[in-house]
């Protein structure tokens, strides 16, 4: 180390210029293994996404809603997907929904007290809710009385 005019300098030994090309490595190393880190988060969320799209897209959605012969909503109907054997009931508002129904054609039964039974015949197709109006008829009541002596 030299003292002259103020100013301090001193020879650099070789370990340390060693020391100061190991650090850049690793520096370069360490962004290196970053950048390969996000590339492969990248591709492994584009491929989640890409088989979650296509899965939705393989089904369909029946929706609907259930009324009297004046309008108004009929809470608690029973509701039938044939063949899949699926049920639901109508919520306060008369509305009801099936999710992930698989493309084809189904025939839907609604039921309710005091009403006769609708059937409907519906065609899912893949991505497409498919909107269901349930008007239900008064079902006629008769009652024969039979009196024998």
């Amino acid at each position: 180390m030299s003292r002259g005019n103020g100013n301090v300098s001193a020879e650099i030994p070789a370990t340390h210029w060693f020391i100061r090309v190991q650090k850049r490595d690793l520096l370069m190393n360490f962004k290196n293994r970053r950048t390969r880190l996000l590339a492969g988060l990248a591709i492994l969320v584009s491929w989640f996404l890409g088989v979650s799209v296509s899965a939705q897209t393989d089904k369909g959605a029946i929706s609907g809603k259930v009324t009297d012969p004046q309008g108004a909503v009929l809470q608690g109907a029973q509701i039938v997907l044939e063949p899949a054997g699926v049920h639901a009931v109508s919520d306060e508002q008369g509305r009801f929904f099936i999710n992930n129904v698989v493309v084809g054609h189904y025939t839907i039964n609604v039921t309710y007290v005091g009403f006769s039974a609708l059937v409907k015949e519906v065609e899912v197709s893949a991505g497409q809710p498919v909107a269901v109006d349930a008007k239900m008829e008064l079902s006629s009541v008769s009652t024969e009385v039979i009196v024998s002596a």
